[in-house]
């Protein structure tokens, strides 16, 4: 492999200075953050606000400590804290936040290593608090509710080496992350990179790049004539830069590797923030340029469709990201197909939900030694890890389906999705984790509190609902703290099933609202009886939604037994 170099700097970090503006509160846009309305977020607001996505940032370390993002970085849970023990046995050891590749070190916190720019020290923050930070009086992230998984591979000035930046892909698809966020670019091919970003795609990752920047005196560079990569490599998102007026941004580098346009001038995020260094005693920052900055809009803003959509692939979310794009051809006819149109998030937002189901129905296939996999109309295949999780989904075992046996050669053809996670209303048991916890829709894990309180959801006979999970999916799955299931309940998380004490009328719960099912609707989203939560308390009180009466993608997305066609 050859020793590659990507950085930040001068190629990503526009120097142009910016005046503060008024303040504003939380998640109402300021002055200062008027590209959160050229981007049209408010109306994806009103929907998500990220809930249940991990976003790989891949920068220059993270201010975990940080007061807006301190409880929106991922925790590893498989790991205890401070312990000197790789509890998880994913190779790092105490990696409870992320992992510093440059440093080998369980902190991914910027440092102060050899000679450094402030620009580098501040780089990774600023990307991650524009992409979720939690909401503050005068700041607004794009997914509030999203977590960083914070992965340093950029040193105090900005740069890196390819080796770190493979290892932290691998990471991030291994742990969890449904977006890696690369605001960085460098020159000359790496196969065993377009390999790691590959693998990353199949695995049902998105990768999203920056074009990156030129000195603004060229007006940019052309990346047909001079490519940079990750960019133009295949299977990633690439972004570039445009200014207040929408006109691309004079430092912004363009060409057909540019698959859309964000906001990247002036851009307000957070700053790395320690007293005892006096160029960092500020928490904000509201002079931020370079197509950087743009990407990391971009990642907020998937992260919003992921969290509406858990099913929606990187391919989808894409589609959707780009087909709902402003048109900025007028205001640059000189790039015209070399920088897309402007991002939209609202428009997005309900192009992705539910207008494209994911996965579109397909089948299901099998290997010789009894591996099971749905796959998806676009040939993509998902690992049915166990007959537990298979029976959530489908009420019975997989004898009684028409499954295709496949060869390892046939196998090869398809590409690797997400494995196939429990269904919503389960109760999940983890391996070397006392508790049990419901599953909420999105992947939501819920801390039933005690045996009564398991009880009182599914009765004496509870454990039927129960499935065994080794301790290796838990990443997959979204852990809420504040969502704790007692014996007396105000609500329920939605994704379940309730029927009132003294009545035959059967609900799902779904964007806090209580949809009556009908008994098609029951039939054709394979609900199961034993997962109704019965004799409710009359008590519990949910505004009622629409009823439901046939089947609905985003509740039931697999084939169901009516839709096989044969082999």
């Amino acid at each position: 492999m050859t020793k590659n170099f990507f950085c930040i700097f001068s190629v990503l970090i526009g120097f142009f200075l910016a005046g503060v503006i008024s303040v504003q509160a939380a998640l109402l846009i300021g002055a200062d953050q008027s590209y959160l309305r050229q981007i049209n977020v408010e109306p994806a607001w009103n929907q998500t606000l990220g809930r249940g996505v991990v976003v790989a940032v891949l920068d220059s370390g993270v201010d975990v400590n940080h007061p807006d993002l301190k409880n929106n970085i991922w925790i590893n849970r498989g790991e205890i804290p401070g312990d000197g023990i790789d509890n998880d046995h994913n190779g790092y050891i105490d990696d409870v936040s992320g992992w510093d590749f440059v440093a080998d070190s369980s902190d991914p916190s910027p440092k102060f290593d050899g000679d450094y720019l402030v620009d580098g020290i501040n780089h990774g923050t600023a990307i991650a608090g524009i992409i979720s930070a939690a909401p503050s009086t005068g700041f607004a992230s794009l997914a509030p509710e999203a977590k960083i998984m914070p992965l340093r591979i950029l040193n105090a000035s900005g740069e890196g080496d390819v080796a770190n930046l493979i290892k932290a892909i691998r990471y991030a698809v291994a742990n969890g992350a449904k977006i890696i966020n690369l605001s960085l670019v460098g020159v000359g091919q790496d196969a065993d990179l377009e390999q790691a970003l590959q693998a990353a795609s199949d695995a049902g990752v998105l990768i999203i790049t920056a074009s990156g920047n030129t000195a603004a005196a060229t007006g940019g560079a052309d990346l047909d004539a001079t490519p940079l990569y990750p960019i133009c490599y295949q299977n990633n998102l690439g972004v570039t830069a445009v200014d207040t007026q929408n006109r691309k941004s004079v430092f912004a580098d363009y060409g057909s590797c540019v698959d859309l346009s964000a906001p990247g001038e002036n851009i307000k995020s957070l700053a790395y923030y320690n007293l005892r260094q006096p160029d960092f005693n500020d928490y904000y920052q509201s002079d931020y340029n370079g197509t950087s900055f743009a990407a990391a809009i971009t990642s907020g803003a998937a992260a919003l469709l992921k969290s509406k959509n858990n099913y929606l692939s990187p391919r989808q979310i894409s589609q959707a990201l780009i087909s709902t794009v402003q048109n900025i051809s007028l205001i640059n006819p000189a790039y015209v197909g070399k920088i897309g149109g402007l991002l939209d998030v609202g428009a997005a937002i309900n192009y992705s939900w539910p207008a494209v189901p994911a996965p579109a129905f397909g089948s299901l296939i099998k290997t010789a030694q009894n591996e099971i996999y749905y796959l998806d109309a676009n040939n993509q295949k998902s690992l049915i890890p166990n007959y537990q999780i298979f029976a959530s989904w489908y009420n019975d075992l997989p004898s009684e389906h028409k499954i295709k046996t496949v060869s390892p050669e046939e196998l090869k053809n398809y590409s690797s999705g997400s494995t196939l996670l429990a269904r919503s209303g389960s109760l999940l048991k983890f391996n070397g984790d006392v508790n049990i916890y419901l599953l909420g829709f999105s992947n939501r894990l819920c801390r039933v509190v005690n045996l009564a309180a398991a009880k009182n959801l599914y009765g004496q006979n509870w454990q039927r609902n129960l499935i065994f999970l080794k301790s290796d999916l838990r990443q997959q799955y979204f852990q809420d703290a504040d969502c704790l299931i007692k014996e007396k309940m105000p609500s329920y998380p939605d994704g379940l099933l309730l029927q009132y004490a003294n009545s035959s009328d059967i609900f799902y719960l779904a964007d806090g609202l209580k949809r009556r099912v009908s008994s098609q609707g029951f039939s054709t989203n394979n609900f199961n009886s034993n997962s109704i939560i019965k004799n409710v308390s009359p008590a519990v009180s949910i505004a009622s939604g629409p009823d439901l009466l046939d089947r609905e993608t985003d509740i039931f997305p697999y084939l169901n037994k009516f839709d096989y066609v044969g082999f």
